[in-house]
């Protein structure tokens, strides 16, 4: 466990968080484990291969994203993918693993990882321009709940674009 006495250290959780904690961003959201447990590259090698293609994933696209809050969801949904397990990232596989299966990388629990810190509409905005832009896919599963997985393969284009509209249509400016 991390402790204290790493942090003195200049290792473990709580010296990631005093060093890299958030300046603009008061809440300590998922995409901030997300950094500490999957952008180190002294812990990268010990991941499986499935959570291997989950970080190059990142890699791959985030730079297509320039919104900061846009790199908070897009980082806490792949956060959501890699925990739930190998199984989910492979969408094939998806299909066949049942519900009551622990946690799932779903739409529901993305808007629970920063509820009281972003509106919903605009997380649902955020995920619904990440799967118009090939960065993230949304398999819808009920009429309020999908489960998020990698894409087929890569895309990217004109997700500023896709955001901005969807940010209009939801405010109506």
């Amino acid at each position: 466990m991390k402790d204290r006495k790493e942090s003195d250290e200049g290792v473990g959780f709580i010296h990631y968080i005093q060093a890299h904690g958030p300046t603009n961003w008061p809440w300590l959201t998922a995409d901030y484990l997300w950094d500490y447990f999957f952008l180190r590259s002294s812990d990268i090698r010990g991941f499986e291969a499935e959570t291997r293609k989950i970080i190059q994933h990142y890699h791959n696209k985030n730079g297509f994203i320039s919104d900061e809050q846009a790199m908070h969801v897009f980082k806490a949904a792949l956060l959501l993918i890699a925990v739930a397990g190998a199984s989910t990232v492979s969408n094939l596989h998806s299909r066949q693993v049942g519900a009551t299966r622990g946690l799932r990388a779903t739409k529901r629990c993305c808007t629970d990882a920063f509820a009281g810190v972003l509106d919903e509409a605009i997380i649902d905005n955020y995920l619904s321009a990440f799967e118009e832009t090939d960065l993230l896919r949304l398999d819808q599963r009920t009429h309020d709940d999908a489960t998020l997985e990698l894409p087929f393969r890569g895309g990217a284009v004109s997700y500023l674009t896709c955001v901005w509209s969807r940010t209009k249509e939801v405010y109506k400016t």
